[in-house]
């Protein structure tokens, strides 16, 4: 297969599918906390307690301005033990959505 060939399936497969639907931020505060912004989420991350008590949580979709806090250095406290971190150590962020 060349390079060509390659970039003709991609081509095509877009064509099939068409344009996909953007994903809303799956966060349980959006919409009601300033770390979020008004616009659909752009990448996948998850979140674990320092402590070592917890687990990390489930993957899930993060707005943009969400997820400039979760690489930042800001301070950020566990929901469920109340321990405080700094965001980019409590935060994994898996990777873009699109």
């Amino acid at each position: 297969m060349t390079a060509q060939a390659g970039i003709e399936l991609e081509t095509d497969i877009a064509a099939l599918i068409g344009e996909m639907p953007t994903v809303p931020c799956e966060h349980s505060q959006h919409g009601t906390h300033h770390l979020h912004s008004d616009e659909p989420a752009s990448h996948y991350i998850r979140a674990w307690c320092d402590c070592g008590d917890s687990h990390p949580s489930r993957a899930y979709a993060a707005c943009p301005s969400f997820v400039q806090f979760a690489l930042s250095t800001k301070r950020n406290r566990c929901p469920s033990c109340g321990c405080r971190g700094r965001a980019n150590e409590m935060f994994e962020v898996l990777g873009p959505i699109k």
